[in-house]
């Protein structure tokens, strides 16, 4: 028994989000096809494996920026740093906003940056009604590519004092006498 024309509709549509990077809206949908035939259960799994790795590959650029400014600042597990990266949509860039706090809380560096998704992959002369959202063209970010940014903004940090306000380098938190 063949796929009824519904349900392949519904995971053409899919798909579609998928490649316009709004896999977590396809995994949604996918979830409401019947798979009333072999045909219909090969698609939807076919479909939701592309979903998954969409999501795992802008997880993973996410990833790489943040954990590249914590290599390259040389933070231990203890180490007050926060590294936080995001697609902005509106300038379809990966953006990594990080500081480094004194263990106080009374002084702080913080540095950002970010990687312009079309430069970075070469997709700025778009063909008409190609995917160019930020989400879209993270999957064609590198893990290299967003690692340099974190590797950058952790060198702003330490040019802004980073290491003369905490010890980047403590694996315990210190002990303060009650």
């Amino acid at each position: 028994m063949p796929i009824d024309d519904a349900a392949r509709a519904q995971i053409e549509r899919a798909e579609a989000l998928i490649e316009l990077g709004r896999p977590e809206q396809a995994v949604e949908l996918l979830a409401t096809v019947p798979q009333t035939d072999p045909e219909a259960v090969v698609s939807v799994n076919c479909a939701l494996a592309f979903a998954h790795l969409r999501l795992n590959q802008r997880a993973e650029a996410h990833a790489s920026a943040e954990r590249a400014v914590l290599s390259t600042l040389g933070a231990g597990c203890a180490a007050p740093v926060g590294a936080f990266a995001r697609v902005d949509e509106a300038s379809s860039a990966l953006v990594l906003d990080a500081r480094v706090m004194s263990v106080d809380g009374r002084e702080r560096v913080e540095a950002s940056g970010a990687l312009t998704l079309t430069d970075a992959v070469g997709r700025g002369d778009a063909a008409p009604g190609e995917a160019t959202s930020g989400e879209a063209m993270l999957r064609e970010a590198t893990s290299d590519e967003a690692a340099r940014l974190g590797a950058d903004v952790a060198r702003q940090l330490l040019q802004r004092g980073a290491a003369e306000v905490t010890d980047l380098g403590a694996t315990k938190a210190p002990r303060h006498p009650l």
